[in-house]
């Protein structure tokens, strides 16, 4: 009887597991950071989709992007986004607002975060 018991219970939890996993979304299934650019001396931008706070029903517009460079050393900063007079400008950490346009990385980094909203694990 316990053995009957065991079997029983054991196939139960394994059909739970099995529906769980069957509920979940196959494309936000784990966190990531995506590819977003690179740079001629081979350094490699992403942008995370866990960190990354991009709401458009508020102003708050926060892209965390990761450098790694071609040694594999690692450095992450965050990109704010303003929108003003029909230009798009970004910030770093504590520096004055510049245009979108003088910046590579942080054009491609803004093009991702519009395109890819509630895609990729980025979700309001």
């Amino acid at each position: 009887m316990t053995k009957t018991f065991f079997s029983r219970f054991l196939t139960c939890v394994v059909a739970a597991f099995l529906c769980i996993g069957l509920l979940v979304p196959a494309d936000q299934a784990e966190a990531a950071d995506y590819w977003v650019y690179s740079d001629e001396a081979g350094t490699q931008y992403y942008v995370s989709s866990t960190k990354t706070d991009w709401r458009y029903r508020t102003n708050i517009h926060n892209a965390y992007i990761k450098a790694v460079y071609p040694n594999q050393r690692q450095r992450a900063t965050y990109y704010s986004y303003s929108w003003d007079e029909g230009d798009v400008y970004y910030s770093a950490y504590k520096s004055d607002p510049r245009s979108v346009s003088t910046n590579p990385l942080a054009q491609a980094a803004l093009n991702f975060c519009e395109a890819h909203w509630d895609r990729y694990g980025f979700h309001e």
